[in-house]
């Protein structure tokens, strides 16, 4: 089965024709979506469980099991 190829026309958009050409995109060239690429989540205490919590000192998300400094509301019973 062949990759999948996008051919798009680019236009300059101020007319002067310098910018304007073809745009291909093939399906391999496009990296996979996952949350391990993106540079700003860190995934080093990942286990079974964990969530992704924001932390400011680093800007980054952090998996943790650990809710240190979030505020619960249950409700109720």
């Amino acid at each position: 089965m062949s990759d999948p190829t996008i051919i798009a026309t680019v236009e300059d958009p101020t007319g002067s024709g310098s910018d304007s050409g073809t745009l291909m995109i093939s399906a391999s060239s496009i990296p996979p979506n996952s949350i391990e690429n993106m540079a700003d989540v860190d995934l080093t205490g990942l286990t079974d469980g964990a969530l992704l919590i924001y932390r400011n000192n680093t800007a980054k998300w952090a998996a943790s099991t650990m809710l240190d400094k979030q505020n619960m509301e249950g409700g109720e019973f």
